[in-house]
């Protein structure tokens, strides 16, 4: 987006843990279906019937689109996969990566519509100089220039282009629990931290009006 960024991407991995790019990529973030996701990662939780692309390899350089699915879906535990001990955690818990994959995307339209609005509000101060206008004056041009940055990064918090879940999600670790614990609550108890995993992500989302 033409700002420094994070990303999360999903490849095709060789057995050797290469990516083989000649099979595409995909860049993933809370929009992206479960199909397209976590090629190249180690996954584990309960997804049902979704198909993911986590734990898998290609193991046909004819056909590197092609993973080899057997025994990589709904994994409980990595063991046997390769030495957990030698980790912080045994685990790659489906729910922290898609609240991951949300995070990464959203932070960079924030970093976005930072510098956009410091430029934007820069090149107006120097207009406003150029002709002696007011130092307060905004112009339409300017603020187009704010506002297009600022309903994309709306529209990407409602979760507008979320796929819905095919079926529930869940994980393996404390995350779930943990991460809804941090939340500030309503008085009705609510938090924009609450996972749903039924249907969507988060269970409760802020309408236009700055309501649950």
């Amino acid at each position: 987006m033409g700002v420094p960024g994070i990303i999360v991407r999903s490849v095709y991995p060789e057995a050797s843990g290469m990516p083989n790019f000649q099979a595409g990529t995909f860049i993933t973030d809370h929009r992206s279906p479960i199909k397209q996701r976590w090629g190249g990662w180690y996954v584990s939780g309960k997804h049902g019937s979704q198909f993911h692309m986590g734990n898998a390899v290609v193991r046909d350089k004819d056909k590197p689109d092609q993973l080899e699915r057997e025994g990589t879906q709904n994994l409980t535990s990595l063991a046997g996969k390769f030495d957990v001990e030698a980790y912080l955690a045994p685990h790659s818990d489906i729910v922290a990566l898609l609240t991951l994959e949300h995070q990464t995307h959203m932070t960079n339209l924030i970093t976005r519509l930072g510098w956009e609005a410091r430029m934007a509000l820069h090149s107006q101060k120097e207009i406003n100089k150029l002709f002696n206008q007011p130092g307060s004056m905004i112009n339409e041009s300017t603020r187009r220039r704010i506002d297009s940055p600022v309903e994309e990064m709306l529209a990407y918090m409602l979760f507008l282009e979320e796929p819905l879940l095919e079926e529930p999600v869940g994980g393996v670790s404390p995350f779930t629990m943990t991460f809804q614990q941090r939340g500030p609550r309503d008085r009705k108890g609510r938090s924009l931290r609450d996972f749903d995993l039924k249907k969507r992500l988060f269970r409760y989302l802020y309408d236009l009006h700055g309501s649950l």
